[in-house]
């Protein structure tokens, strides 16, 4: 039997521009999901796409050259 696998449930973000509302497009960002930082970029209508456990407390998001 194979090993259980941990449950990751999809988080999406879509990060805009506050002065514009404009989408950030492939945004580099930071995402910390209980303390584990990871770098990734947004897609092209500027969705961030996360995969956290199930029993994740607290995502933070932290965006670059904006």
């Amino acid at each position: 039997n194979p090993p259980v696998q941990t449950t990751r449930i999809p988080q999406f973000f879509r990060l805009v521009d506050s002065m514009t509302g404009e989408p950030l497009t492939q945004q580099a960002y930071t995402a910390t999901v209980d303390g584990i930082p990871s770098q990734r970029k947004t897609d092209g209508a500027g969705i961030a796409h996360l995969f956290t456990p199930e029993d994740f407390r607290q995502i933070s998001l932290k965006i670059f050259n904006v």
